[in-house]
């Protein structure tokens, strides 16, 4: 997972757009006009929202969690798009501080399974997914605690998206350097980036 997280430091994500600079992504693929929340309630008020194209004023998603030590590891296609990702990144520095963490490693347990940010649309899929697993643990480990058993699936659990990205709905990959490092990264035998990847992972996808 090391050469992901080396892949990822390539790209400063020190301003807007938030492009890999191995990533020639044309500018068909891409939302333009939207820099904030109040610019996209403006975008999707009027009907200007693609389904399909990338948000590249939001900070890319490339996995979630401990890439290094995480027990089990899940494959997602990106890390979708709702309204609450332009303003939870432009009025929480706070969370934007712990997102940047995460990308850098710097901190490892995952993200969306941080109760703190339970508002979020991040945290509302990941909880909805892992709610039943969770409340297995809960009762087996930790005495019907809910919080301990989500922190002991943030520190277990990680995750890699095929395309860093922000969509509403998966598009094209096969222009992106990113949609092939992640899974050439994840160490798993015969799995390939136009392979047996994308089809997975396509046949899982879920809107966030």
């Amino acid at each position: 997972m090391c050469e992901l997280r080396n892949f990822c430091d390539e790209a400063a994500l020190d301003r807007a757009p938030y492009v890999h600079p191995r990533d020639a992504i044309p500018a068909k693929y891409t939302q333009p006009g939207i820099s904030s929340y109040s610019e996209f309630l403006k975008a999707f008020e009027g009907g200007f929202l693609s389904e399909t194209a990338l948000h590249l004023n939001l900070l890319p998603q490339a996995y979630h969690g401990d890439l290094e030590n995480a027990e089990i590891l899940l494959l997602l296609i990106n890390p979708g798009l709702s309204a609450c990702d332009y303003h939870i990144e432009q009025h929480y520095p706070a969370f934007r501080d712990q997102l940047m963490a995460s990308i850098r490693q710097e901190r490892r347990n995952h993200l969306f399974l941080d109760p703190k940010w339970a508002w979020s649309s991040g945290f509302v899929w990941w909880a909805n997914k892992l709610r039943d697993v969770a409340r297995v643990i809960a009762s087996e480990r930790f005495n019907g605690h809910y919080g301990r058993a989500l922190a002991d699936l943030s520190r277990r659990v990680a995750a890699l998206e095929l395309v860093p990205y922000h969509s509403f709905r998966f598009g094209s990959s096969k222009k992106f350097a990113s949609a092939c490092e992640a899974p050439q990264s994840s160490d798993w035998p015969g799995w390939s980036c136009r392979g047996a990847v994308a089809p997975h992972a396509k046949a899982h996808q879920t809107r966030r």
